[in-house]
C-alpha cells in the first residue's frame, strides 16, 4: 500500500533530510577516542527509540517502472552514516588562486576572459578583412583600438542602448559625451563592418563540418578560460539560455516561451549562487548528417559537468532522466530536477490521478533514487522572482568603470581634440590626469624575483660604451670591450656582461620551477596557469601556439620562458634538449599520448627524462620499480621509452650544453648560485674571441698555434705569481696591449723607428719584445739561466720565451718558476721602454728577486711557508751556489 503525504508533511521530510547532512558534517569536525567508537549500541539510551515506537515504520510497498527494469519501493530506504562521497566537493568554491593572483586592476579582470591569444587572432584576422577591403589605405588596427571598441560596446550596453541607433549615442547635443571622445562614429562603424574571428575566405570549408567555423577558434579559447576563473558552489544548474538575435544566422532558433522568442540558443552549467557560467555549448542544430541526436539532454549535462564532483545538478525536464542520474552518481553527482511524464523508467502507479487529493504528494524509491509526484490545484498561481536591486546597480557601475578603463588608453593617445565641447572636456581630462584604472605593470605588482620589463639591446651596447669609456678614461680603447668580457681562459678580464647577467637573472626562476625542494610564495603563484606543469614547455624551442594553457600565462613568465627559447637557439643546443621533456607531454613521443597510463606515472615521480638517466645511461626497469612503484605491466611501457631515449634522445656524457646539466641536476636538488651558474653557461654565447691576436703572433713569429695551445697559454699567463698585477702585466704582453712605433705610424701617419736604433722602421710587438737585434743577447742570457736552474734545455722559440708555450717542455712541477723568470724578463724590457738601453741580467734578476720576497710574504700569510720552499727550491739552490743571497 503507498503512503500518501500533504504538503507540510512532504516539506517536512525533504528538509528533515537536509538537516540531518548538515547535522551529520558536523559532528564530523568532533574529535571521537577508539572508547567512544567502538561503544555498543544501546536501544534503551537512544531518545528517538521512543518515538519510533510511538511512528512504527509504515508498510513498503513495490511497484515496476513502465519499461519493466526498475523497482520502485513506497518507502525510502534507510542510510546511515557519512556523507556520501557524492557530497563532498574537492574545490573551494569561489574564483581560483589563479585568478585571485592575476586580478590586480579592474581591467586586468577582463584580461583574465579576453586573452592575448584571443585578442591576437580578433586583430589578425580583422586588419586581413581591412587589407582586403582597403588595400594599403587600411590603418591596422592594434590592441588599443580592439580594446576602445569593445569597450564602447560595453558602455553601451550600460546605457541601454539596445535598438538605438548608433548615430544617437555620438550626437552632439543627445549623446554621449564618452562616444565622440574615444573614436569617430564613422570609425566604429568601420570596425563593426570589418570586425573577424577566423579567415572569411577559408570559411567555406570550415564551415561543412562545423556550422561555428565563423567564431569556432575564438569561443573554444573562451570557453576554456572558464573553468580555470571559478569553482562552482556545491549547488550546479544546468539550462539552456537564449541569447537575443534576429539577423541572419543557419542555426537561430525559435522559442515561443522566450521573452526574445528569436536568438542563439546555448547549453549553460551555472553556480547556483552566484550565476557564474562554468562551461557552455552552442547549439548548432541538427548535426551536418541530418540525423537527429538521441538523448541529447543527457549528453548536454555529461557535457557541461565534465570536471565537477561532489555537486549537486539541478536541470529541467527536457534533460532529467534516470539514466542521467546514475550517469552523475558514477561521477560522484547529485542531480535534482523534474520528469517529463513520459519517461519509461517511471512507474504508472506514480502517474495515476485519480483520488489524488489537491497538494498530496507521492514518492517513490530506489536505493539511490527519489522520485516526487505532486498534485498541484487547477487553477495553477505565478510566483515571480525579483531580482536584487543592490547587486543589479553594483553589476552596472562595475561593468561602466570596465568600459572606461578600456577606452581611457585610446583617449590619451589622440592627438585632435573632438569638436564637442563636452567630449573636447573629457580628452582633455583623461590626457591631463593620466589614466587611472589603466593595469599595473605585472612587472611591479608579481611576486616573481626576477623583472618582467624588456630591456633592448641597444642599451646594453650604451651601458658596455660607458664602461669602457670609464676604464679607458675616455681614450681609445686599447682592447676591446668584448674581447675583456671573455673568461680570462679565453683571453678575457672577465668583465661583466650585462646582457648575459640581465638573462641569467630571468632563467633563474626556471631552475626554481624544476626543482621540487625550493618552496617561494611566488612559485606557488605561477605554478597554476593551467592542468598541465609549466615545466613541460621548458624543453621547446619557444612557446607552443597549440599548447592548452600558453595563452593563459601572465608577462612575466612569458617573457621569462622567452628568453630561455632564444637562450636554447643561440646556444644550438641539440637533442640533449630532451632531458628536459615530460615524458607524458612530449609531443614526439607517440604512446605518451596514446596511453593515460604515462600520465599516471606523474604522479609518482616520472615526470622530466633526466630522471631516468643514470650516468648517460636509463635506469633499468626494475630500478625504476624500486624507485618509483612501477607495476609489472609497466614492462612494455618502460621497453617504449629506453627505444625512445635511445633514438631520439640519448647523447653522449661530454657532448651534453653544460646548461641542460644544470637544469638537470635542478630536478633532483635545490641549485645554490644559480645566476653564478647560469652566467658561466650564457658566456658560452659570446662570439668574440681572441683568435685574431692569435693570427697576428702566427704571422708575426711565423709559427702554427692550435686553439689547445693558444688557450692553454692564456691560463699560464693567468696564474703567472700570487700577484693580480703581475698576472695583468703578463696578460697584457699577450694581447699585445703596448703601442709600438707600428701603432704609433698609424696614429701619426709617419714613420717610425725603432728606438734602440737597429734600423728597423714601424717595428711590430715581435720585434719590440723578441726579435730586435739588440735585444736578442738579452734574451739569450735569460734562456741559459733558466737551462741551468732547471737542470734540463729548453727551446729558445719565442712560442716558448714570450708566448709561454710549455706543454710537453718544461716539467709540470718548474713551470710556476719559469713563468716567473718569462714575465720579470718582459717587465725588464718595459722598463726601458722607448730607451735605447738594452736590458741585462742584473736588471733581471733583480725583479725575479722582488718578486720572490712578495711570494714569500704572500706564502707565509697563507701559512704556505713549505709550498713557497718547494716552488722556489731550485732559483733558491741557483742563488746559493753563485753566492748570491
Amino acid at each position: 500500500m503507498s503512503v500518501r503525504y500533504d504538503v507540510e508533511e512532504a516539506l517536512e521530510l525533504i528538509f528533515s533530510d537536509v538537516q540531518q547532512d548538515n547535522s551529520d558534517s558536523e559532528e564530523e569536525v568532533e574529535d571521537v577516542s577508539e572508547e567512544e567508537d567502538g561503544e555498543e549500541y544501546n536501544p534503551e539510551h537512544d531518545e528517538s527509540s521512543s518515538e519510533e515506537e510511538e511512528n512504527p515504520e509504515p508498510e513498503r510497498e513495490t511497484f515496476l517502472s513502465k519499461n519493466g527494469k526498475i523497482t520502485w519501493s513506497s518507502a525510502a530506504y534507510n542510510q546511515h552514516g557519512r556523507h556520501a562521497e557524492q557530497n563532498v566537493i574537492k574545490m573551494t568554491p569561489g574564483p581560483t588562486r589563479y585568478a585571485v593572483s592575476h586580478a590586480h586592476d579592474i581591467v586586468s579582470t577582463f584580461y583574465l576572459f579576453i586573452t592575448p591569444a584571443i585578442e591576437k587572432i580578433i586583430l589578425e584576422m580583422t586588419n586581413l578583412e581591412g587589407f582586403r577591403k582597403y588595400g594599403d589605405s587600411w590603418k591596422k588596427m592594434d590592441e588599443t583600438d580592439l580594446q576602445a571598441y569593445l569597450g564602447l560596446l560595453i558602455l553601451a550596453g550600460v546605457y541601454r542602448s539596445r535598438g538605438e541607433a548608433a548615430a544617437s549615442l555620438w550626437d552632439a547635443e543627445s549623446g554621449r559625451s564618452i562616444f565622440r571622445a574615444t573614436m569617430p562614429l564613422k570609425l566604429f562603424h568601420t570596425y563593426s563592418r570589418l570586425l573577424r574571428f577566423d579567415d572569411r575566405e577559408s570559411r567555406p570549408a570550415r564551415r561543412v563540418t562545423d556550422k561555428l567555423a565563423a567564431i569556432r577558434e575564438v569561443w573554444d579559447k573562451w570557453v576554456e578560460r572558464l573553468p580555470y576563473l571559478y569553482n562552482p558552489g556545491p549547488d550546479v544548474t544546468v539550462d539552456e539560455q537564449l541569447v537575443p538575435f534576429r539577423g541572419r544566422c543557419p542555426f537561430r532558433q525559435y522559442m515561443p516561451s522566450k521573452p526574445a522568442k528569436y536568438g542563439i540558443k546555448a547549453w549553460v552549467a551555472c553556480d547556483a549562487k552566484s550565476s557564474y557560467a562554468w562551461k557552455m555549448q552552442v547549439y548548432t542544430g541538427k548535426p551536418t548528417s541530418g540525423c537527429p541526436e538521441k538523448n541529447q539532454g543527457m549528453r548536454v549535462v555529461l557535457d557541461v559537468t565534465e570536471g565537477l564532483r561532489g555537486h549537486n545538478v539541478t536541470c529541467d525536464n527536457f534533460f532529467t532522466s534516470y539514466e542521467l542520474g546514475q550517469q552523475l552518481l558514477k561521477r560522484k553527482i547529485t542531480m535534482v530536477g523534474t520528469v517529463r511524464k513520459n519517461k519509461p523508467e517511471l512507474p504508472p502507479a506514480l502517474l495515476a490521478s485519480k483520488e489524488r487529493k489537491v497538494f498530496s504528494s507521492k514518492f517513490a524509491f530506489t536505493p539511490m533514487t527519489t522520485v516526487v509526484s505532486y498534485f498541484p490545484k487547477k487553477n495553477k498561481n505565478v510566483v515571480l522572482g525579483v531580482d536584487n536591486l543592490d547587486k543589479k546597480n553594483k553589476r552596472r557601475v562595475f561593468l561602466e568603470q570596465l568600459g572606461k578603463a578600456l577606452v581611457t588608453p585610446l583617449i590619451e593617445r589622440r592627438k585632435h581634440v573632438p569638436r564637442t565641447e563636452a567630449s573636447a572636456a573629457v580628452v582633455k581630462a583623461i590626457q591631463s590626469a593620466g589614466a587611472p584604472d589603466k593595469p599595473e605593470d605585472p612587472a611591479t605588482t608579481a611576486t616573481s624575483p626576477a623583472s618582467a620589463m624588456p630591456i633592448p639591446p641597444e642599451q646594453f651596447l650604451k651601458w658596455d660604451k660607458l664602461i669602457s669609456r670609464f676604464i679607458w678614461d675616455g681614450k681609445k680603447p686599447r682592447v676591446k670591450y668584448s674581447t675583456l668580457q671573455l673568461a680570462k681562459r679565453k683571453g678575457g678580464m672577465a668583465l661583466p656582461n650585462l646582457k648575459k647577467y640581465f638573462q641569467a637573472v630571468q632563467l633563474r626562476p626556471l631552475l626554481s620551477w624544476c626543482s621540487s625542494a625550493y618552496k617561494a610564495r611566488w612559485k606557488d603563484i605561477e605554478a597554476p596557469v593551467s592542468a598541465f606543469p609549466i615545466q613541460t614547455i621548458i624543453d621547446e624551442r619557444k612557446i607552443p601556439e597549440n599548447i592548452e594553457f600558453a595563452s593563459e600565462i601572465d608577462m612575466i613568465t612569458t617573457y621569462t620562458l622567452n628568453t630561455w627559447h632564444s637562450v636554447v637557439r643561440q646556444l644550438r643546443v641539440g637533442r640533449e634538449l630532451g632531458l628536459l621533456k615530460w615524458i607524458a607531454h612530449d609531443v614526439a613521443f607517440k604512446p605518451g599520448r596514446l596511453d593515460p597510463r604515462f600520465k599516471q606515472w606523474t604522479r609518482v615521480g616520472v615526470t622530466a627524462m633526466c630522471l631516468l638517466i643514470l650516468k648517460g645511461k636509463m635506469k633499468s626497469f626494475q630500478e625504476m620499480k624500486n624507485e618509483y612503484g612501477l607495476a609489472n605491466q609497466d614492462l612494455f611501457r618502460y621497453l617504449q621509452l629506453r627505444d625512445y631515449y635511445c633514438k631520439e634522445v640519448k647523447r653522449a656524457e661530454d657532448d651534453i650544453h653544460p646548461i641542460i646539466r644544470l637544469f638537470s641536476r635542478a630536478y633532483g636538488e635545490v641549485t645554490p648560485r644559480a645566476v653564478s651558474k647560469l652566467y658561466m653557461c650564457l658566456i658560452e654565447l659570446n662570439k668574440d674571441s681572441t683568435v685574431y691576436v692569435k693570427n697576428k703572433w702566427e704571422k708575426e713569429l711565423a709559427v702554427d698555434i692550435s686553439d689547445e695551445m693558444w688557450y692553454d697559454m692564456w691560463v699560464i699567463h693567468q696564474t703567472t705569481t700570487q700577484s693580480g698585477g703581475w698576472r695583468e702585466f703578463s696578460w697584457k704582453n699577450q694581447i699585445r696591449y703596448f703601442i709600438t712605433p707600428r701603432i704609433k705610424s698609424k696614429q701619426l701617419k709617419a714613420p717610425q723607428p725603432c728606438w734602440r736604433q737597429c734600423d728597423q722602421i714601424d717595428p711590430d710587438h715581435t720585434h719590440v719584445f723578441w726579435s730586435c737585434s739588440k735585444i736578442q743577447p738579452f734574451w739569450e742570457a735569460v734562456h741559459s739561466v733558466i737551462c741551468v736552474v732547471l737542470g734540463y734545455g729548453i727551446p729558445s722559440s719565442g712560442l716558448v720565451l714570450y708566448l709561454g708555450h710549455m706543454g710537453g717542455v718544461v716539467c709540470p712541477r718548474d713551470q710556476y718558476l719559469v713563468k716567473i723568470f718569462l714575465v720579470a724578463g718582459k717587465k725588464a724590457i718595459t722598463r726601458n721602454w722607448l730607451k735605447t738601453d738594452i736590458p741585462d741580467y742584473e736588471q733581471w734578476s733583480t725583479i725575479v728577486d722582488n718578486i720572490q720576497d712578495m711570494e714569500y710574504l704572500s706564502f707565509k700569510l697563507k701559512i704556505q711557508e713549505d709550498l713557497f720552499q718547494k716552488r722556489w727550491e731550485k732559483w733558491l739552490l741557483y742563488k746559493s751556489n753563485r753566492g748570491e743571497k
